[in-house]
């Protein structure tokens, strides 16, 4: 017995094949964060760096995506985090042939192989051990692991990310505002639930693959303030969000009927339900059944 009724199966078949529907993968380039080895280490606080003058070795953060509660990161969102002496900054420490070490660094070095840092998997399989690879600062950020509902947060902070977000850059010239607000409808949230792997706890985890595939309506040009889509976000106001951009992209743009676009609405809400009050299982495969819609 399927999950999924057949009025909505029948609707997600159908949708899978629309020629207007793109996937997510077209338009986006989807990267895991940045997997230091060892966070104790390597994820500072505005304080650490000041005792260990690391400032010149150090870069942004976000490291956790609670910290990602509106459309867009911004500058106060990341000093908030900073003013907390939560980890905000990065250890970003060039390769010795590039720069030499300075005195501090050399010492927070010490440091990281008096504490065994240097002898984790990561750490012990990299020359030098302390420089993290592939460290760049990506345009946004999409949530790996989803609670209520995924989104693509827009980067305003020049921060990266550890591998508990992953980064975001952009394959085509559509504005990143109308990519990161036109992720947010009934129909991208349904497939994500589907695509995404549901685990005890109530969380779904989306892989980059995973996320690459999820499908889209037509996303051209900004349709709404996105500043406005980020206050609703802010003050938790998803419903909000979606009456605006289910209208915009999913009946004016993809012609679907309003009977359509509420069952699209319900079946994600339905998912989405049934997956966060599960919260006692612990891994689980997805609530509907793949094959059936044959989208893997």
């Amino acid at each position: 017995m399927y999950f999924l009724d057949n009025d909505e199966l029948a609707l997600l078949r159908e949708l899978k094949i629309h020629p207007l529907l793109q996937k997510a993968g077209q338009i986006i380039d989807v990267d895991v964060g940045i997997v230091t080895g060892f966070n104790d280490y390597f994820v500072l606080t505005e304080k650490q760096v000041g005792e260990h003058k690391l400032v010149d070795v150090t870069r942004r953060l976000v490291g956790r995506s609670n910290n990602l509660q509106g459309l867009i990161f911004q500058e106060s969102d990341w000093q908030a985090t900073a003013d907390k002496n939560a980890g905000a900054f990065l250890l970003d420490i060039p390769k010795p042939s590039l720069s030499p070490l300075s005195e501090a660094v050399t010492q927070y070095v010490a440091h990281g192989e008096a504490i065994q840092a240097h002898t984790g998997f990561k750490c012990r399989n990299r020359k030098p051990w302390y420089v993290v690879p592939s460290i760049w600062t990506p345009p946004a950020f999409m949530l790996r692991q989803i609670h209520n509902y995924p989104k693509i947060v827009l980067n305003s902070a020049d921060a990266t990310c550890t591998d508990t977000i992953h980064r975001v850059r952009f394959r085509t010239d559509t504005p990143p505002t109308a990519i990161a607000t036109g992720f947010l409808n009934s129909l991208t949230f349904t497939f994500v639930e589907i695509m995404g792997r549901s685990y005890g706890g109530g969380v779904l985890e989306l892989e980059p693959n995973e996320a690459e595939q999820v499908l889209l309506p037509p996303i051209n040009e900004p349709f709404i303030d996105p500043l406005d889509i980020d206050k609703l976000l802010r003050a938790n106001n998803i419903a909000a969000v979606l009456d605006l951009t289910d209208q915009h992209l999913l009946k004016a743009k993809l012609g679907l009927s309003a009977k359509d676009v509420q069952l699209l609405r319900s079946t994600w809400e339905k998912l989405r339900d049934r997956r966060i009050n599960r919260k006692h299982e612990r891994k689980s495969k997805p609530q509907t059944d793949l094959k059936v819609l044959e989208i893997k």
